[in-house]
């Protein structure tokens, strides 16, 4: 096994995922983790893989810690992501055209289709990264199940007095047509430029004008009063014969060079009145109190338009002011403004500046840049505006939030009390509702008479409020039939000639003495010979009369009726296939066929019946529709839930009154929905319900719920806290204020306090210039072609350790190299390393005492092992703590600077031998089973080179902590520390390392251990080492090169040269060489000196040479050729 490829094979054929999840039993101690759902009608991006990266290296660390790790998968479906991809494909540019020009019908059912058009491509990526997800129990936000959930949960906040309707300011997306909420808000803000304009106010009483600041001129037209700040003092200034009122402490800046003329406190201008500037009939149009008003910046008088901001909204109530609404739903102005009417608000403010200078209102127009929101998903500027919707009261929680927030640890610490600690201290009340299509409907009926909400929480509410018909249904198939015998398809009435078997007729008559005791009204029965022979059984034991429906015939079979063919036709087929893919022929039917036929049935058969008990006698796919159908389980795109029937079985089901899609598929969703009029429980009147969905972001945020659909199934998995709450997630920084506050909100909401004990937050990836990647951009990244390029494991290493998780990453594909280079490469070579001389060890264990296990001895073989036990000891204390990048860059340096440059450098020589190969080998196992978290291919192919215990890393244990020897890990530092120094004075002298020198002579150190000492020679190259207080540095290397030492230095690098031939012409380190050679100048070389070179460079023969052709000359020693030893 040496590729990524080969061990995701490896792994989907010994469904190793799925085995270590289970693998500690259900005593197991469960570590629950939340997977925040992607929207897939999108390519997934490298910002995806970041994310997945972090969720998987702790969720695999904790299995290999022992704990049951569950990982659903997860799939976010609705809202404007979804809707706003499809008006780009229907080419619709306005929410209007969606009802005029589409159809609401068409368009749901088009967001539908859009919402996994990319689930494929996710799913693959997430695969090929090693991120280990249960995709076939995911969730999905758009499934009934889920939407049922969110529908409990709403009620919850009703019953509680949490949810409420009312005309407050809401920033408003002209081009989505819907309000957006504070959380939402705080994702879209721009910095931009606007022309803000000085206007003067002239007051009735005095003579003198307010000098009103504005940065949206078209909100004035809607002015009805203008506020000051009753506690602060305003001045009057004259400025070439014209009075101002304005704050003092802004006077000084806008009128540096003038004096008041007199002070007062605002309060004495309360009540004053003013010419208006756009007049409306029955407003005052006079001076109001500013609680909110500062000297930030403006004039301290601040027009007040009800309709257009929060704070003016909240002086309007309290002052009984009129609210003026002069703009649509697309931004633009109503009749109430004839002058501009059905012009763009922000197109129009360079008119109204025009109009304001023109009558003399205007004192001066100066560009204003600020931050401002704007749509998180269209990008358009937000308007705020006073709409009609439906409210949760989160500031009403805003302590227990706070008390929540504060069990939770943070990843990086500073977000809880910082910026996700100041946003829910200053949590706002909720913008629940959006005028949108494609989401979960809110679940609020209302009745014209009484004004009764009523607010639902359960498709059995739906039910028993809505008109229905009462109808009992008991569906029974044909008892076993000759078609049965013969395995023979049949679906059509003419020449049918297969008919009930004597233990199919016995079947039939079962089944009617049980429904003796069951008033059946009428029998609807096939046109098949088959159910007309059961049918006749039944109706003349049970006295019914019948009525046969072509309807209920059997899938039609095409050109494969009554033959044996059909079935294995169908079996060759996927349950997606089965639904389009008709069988062959004239005539033939798919499940999608069956599916509508038998919709058009029940349709038929409900507006003839009422509380009737109906036996319908039929086939099996077609009662198998059916029974999904009348019983509101059908799902869309979805096989039936129901059980599929036998020969001669009976099933009873009631009619259920829910919503239904032109398939006969239940369905929650507008239009579907809005069908249902339900039963004022007060005054009987038909109750409508409201337009609105949800707000997307709460089908998320409620996840950890409707997820498991609760409270309607598995109760005790949130209530005895087995899936609740979760130890960790995590997702990028945005999500802050997104998916991180609605799953507190929304459990704090509830009562069921915080939903996650710790959250991690990751920085953006941005590319190399820090511009945020996309398409239009040219900047993004293809994750699946740096996988297949780099390997999945160099990109998650990449992640793991190019800064902290918070951090932003500016991508660069460089990085990813070194991020390769410096730990992968590594620790792979080392395997191959190993590989070369470790074929004959055997798998024993390793100590350092005296038993039948292998004892080690060498000084190097009982430092690794230390620095290894302390390794773990420190990658587990980091693990625990969510230290994953202190944990990942511990595994780094201990390969590369421990591992490869040192120990195995130092032992390169000796591992020829067989020795330290052991020790090598358990080290390996060990760093395999500590990188499994984090890079799980390279440490699958260590592990099963190595032949681990488990079948797979991943079903090993992380490695125990043990005790380790710390003072020979800090010996062995100096020791390093003092061979750096050495080094350095080597190549000041540019001696290289290979020429052999007399001494070292240390001032000082605490090594004692002799074997330190061995490897600081072996290391410097040096004969001796000395200590001797009384030098005057504290190393001095001994440079003078004797003639003994040169001709050794000679050896070493003839040796170094041989070793590179070997290479150049691919020999094994097995492989011995034949070496032909010469001496020049008539020089004498010593028979000892011949023997080390023979050792050094494995060579089999060395002859001399008949040609003085050298390819190698080191001395006086020339080589001619070297050849393998056959």
């Amino acid at each position: 096994m040496r590729s990524e490829d080969e061990v995701l094979g490896f792994w989907a054929r010994k469904k190793i995922f799925e085995r270590s999840v289970k693998q500690g039993g259900a005593r197991a101690r469960r570590f629950v983790f939340f997977e925040g759902p992607p929207y897939a009608n999108g390519m997934p991006g490298i910002h995806h893989v970041e994310a997945r990266a972090f969720k998987d290296v702790v969720a695999r660390y904790k299995t290999m810690r022992g704990f049951r790790v569950e990982r659903r998968a997860g799939w976010d479906t609705h809202g404007l992501p979804t809707e706003m991809a499809v008006e780009k494909k229907l080419g619709i540019k306005s929410k209007r055209e969606i009802e005029e020009r589409v159809g609401l019908r068409a368009f749901v059912e088009a967001a539908r289709a859009d919402v996994f058009i990319y689930k494929s491509q996710f799913e693959h990526m997430t695969e090929r990264m090693g991120y280990w997800l249960d995709f076939e129990n995911a969730y999905v936000t758009m499934h009934n199940s889920y939407i049922e959930s969110l529908w409990w949960i709403i009620q919850q906040f009703h019953k509680k007095g949490l949810l409420y309707e009312d005309n407050k300011i809401s920033p408003w997306c002209v081009r989505c047509g819907t309000t957006l909420s504070s959380h939402e808000l705080a994702q879209g803000y721009k910095k931009v430029t606007d022309e803000s304009v000085y206007v003067r106010f002239h007051l009735k009483e005095r003579r003198a004008a307010l000098l009103v600041w504005t940065t949206t001129p078209w909100t004035l037209p809607a002015n009805v009063a203008a506020a000051v700040a009753p506690d602060l003092e305003y001045v009057t200034v004259d400025d070439r014969g014209e009075k101002f009122i304005l704050l003092g402490t802004l006077a000084s800046k806008l009128f540096p060079e003038l004096k008041p003329l007199w002070r007062e406190k605002g309060a004495s201008l309360l009540g004053l009145k003013y010419e208006p500037l756009y007049p409306h009939e029955g407003n005052a149009y006079s001076v109001v109190a500013g609680d909110f008003i500062t000297d930030a910046d403006g004039t301290g008088v601040v027009h007040i338009a009800p309709a257009f901001g929060e704070d003016d909204m909240q002086v309007g109530k309290r002052e009984g002011l009129a609210i003026f609404n002069t703009i649509d739903d697309d931004g633009k102005f109503t009749d109430a403004v004839p002058q501009w009417r059905g012009i763009f608000v922000k197109d129009a403010d360079p008119l109204i500046i025009k109009d304001l200078d023109q009558k003399g209102y205007l004192w001066r127009r100066v560009p204003y840049e600020h931050e401002y929101p704007h749509c998180w998903r269209c990008d358009t500027p937000l308007l705020y505006r006073a709409r009609r919707s439906w409210w949760v009261r989160v500031s009403s929680i805003r302590k227990e939030l706070v008390k929540e927030n504060s069990k939770i640890e943070w990843h990086p610490g500073h977000l809880r009390d910082g910026r996700f600690g100041e946003w829910i201290r200053e949590a706002k009340d909720w913008a629940f509702s959006r005028e949108r299509y494609w989401g979960a409907p809110l679940p609020i009926w209302k009745c014209p008479t009484c004004v009764m909400n009523t607010v639902i929480g359960s498709a059995e509410e739906i039910s028993r409020l809505s008109k229905k018909s009462d109808n009992t249904y008991y569906l029974m198939r044909h008892g076993f039939s000759k078609s049965n015998l013969l395995g023979v398809g049949s679906s059509l009435p003419k020449d049918d000639t297969y008919g009930l078997t004597p233990r199919g007729k016995a079947e039939v008559k079962k089944i009617a003495a049980s429904l003796k005791k069951v008033n059946i009204d009428l029998i609807i029965a096939s046109n098949l010979l088959r159910t007309k022979e059961s049918a006749a059984i039944l109706a003349r034991e049970l006295r019914v009369p019948i009525l046969y429906d072509d309807e209920l015939q059997d899938i039609h079979l095409g050109d494969l009726e009554r033959t044996t063919e059909s079935i294995s036709y169908r079996d060759g087929l996927s349950n997606e296939e089965k639904f389009v893919k008709k069988f062959p022929g004239h005539g033939g039917e798919s499940w999608g066929d069956v599916r509508d036929r038998m919709y058009r049935f029940y349709k038929k058969t409900e507006s003839l019946h009422q509380r009737k008990n109906l036996l319908v006698v039929g086939h099996a796919d077609p009662l198998w529709f059916l029974e999904s159908i009348i019983g509101a389980n059908l799902e869309p795109d979805q096989i039936p839930s129901a059980r599929y029937m036998k020969n001669g079985e009976l099933h009873k089901v009631k009619s259920r009154a829910l919503p239904r899609n032109d398939k006969g598929e239940t369905d929650f969703h507008k239009p579907y929905i809005d069908e249902i009029e339900l039963s004022c429980e007060v005054c009987a009147t038909p109750m409508t319900r409201v337009h609105e969905v949800a707000d997307v972001w709460f089908d998320s945020g409620s996840m950890p719920y409707a997820a498991w659909h609760y409270p309607f199934e598995n109760k005790e998995r949130i209530d005895k806290k087995i899936s609740y709450p979760a130890d960790f997630i995590a997702e990028g920084i945005d999500q802050t204020r997104g998916w991180f506050y609605l799953l507190l909100t929304v459990s704090t909401l509830l009562g069921k306090g915080a939903p996650y004990k710790n959250v991690m937050s990751l920085g953006h990836v941005l590319d190399k210039a820090g511009k945020k990647m996309s398409k239009s951009k040219g900047n993004g990244v293809d994750p699946l072609k740096l996988f297949e390029k780099y390997g999945a494991d160099a990109v998650r290493w990449y992640f793991f350790t190019i800064n902290q998780p918070e951090d932003s990453k500016l991508f660069n594909e460089e990085d990813v190299v070194k991020a390769k280079r410096n730990f992968l490469d590594l620790l792979l070579n080392t395997l191959r390393f190993y590989e070369l001389y470790g074929s004959s060890v055997k798998k024993t264990r390793l100590t350092r005492g005296k038993s039948k296990q292998e004892k080690v001895t060498h000084v190097l073989d009982r430092w690794i092992l230390s620095r290894l036990a302390a390794l773990v000891d420190d990658a587990t204390r980091r693990m625990d703590a969510y230290d994953i990048v202190g944990a990942a860059r511990a595994i780094e340096d201990f390969v590369a600077n421990d591992v490869s440059r040192w120990y195995v450098r130092r032992s390169r020589d000796r591992m020829k031998d067989g020795a330290g190969l052991q020790v090598l080998r358990s080290v390996l196992l060990d760093l395999a089973r500590l990188s499994a978290p984090f890079t799980p291919f390279a440490a699958e192919i260590v592990y099963r080179a190595l032949d681990g215990d488990a079948e797979s890393v991943h079903l090993d244990v992380w490695p125990a902590r043990r005790a380790y020897t710390k003072k020979l890990n800090s010996d062995m530092l100096e020791a390093r520390r003092i061979a750096a120094q050495g080094l350095e004075l080597r190549a000041r002298a540019s001696i290289k390392v290979r020429q052999p020198l007399a001494s070292l002579t240390l001032k000082r150190t605490s090594l004692k251990d002799k074997a330190l000492f061995e490897i600081l020679k072996e290391e410097l190259n040096v004969k001796k080492i000395f200590v001797d207080k009384s030098i005057d540095e504290e190393v001095v290397l001994d440079v003078t090169i004797t003639s003994e030492l040169k001709t050794e230095g000679e050896i070493r690098e003839l040796i170094r040269s041989l070793q590179d031939e070997r290479k150049k012409q691919d020999l094994q380190p097995k492989d011995f060489i034949n070496v032909e050679y010469f001496v020049t100048d008539n020089a004498v070389f010593p028979r000892d000196m011949l023997d080390q070179i023979k050792k050094g460079a494995r060579i089999k023969t060395f002859t001399t040479a008949r040609t003085r052709e050298a390819i190698i000359q080191i001395g006086v020693i020339a080589i001619t050729k070297v050849t393998k030893s056959l």
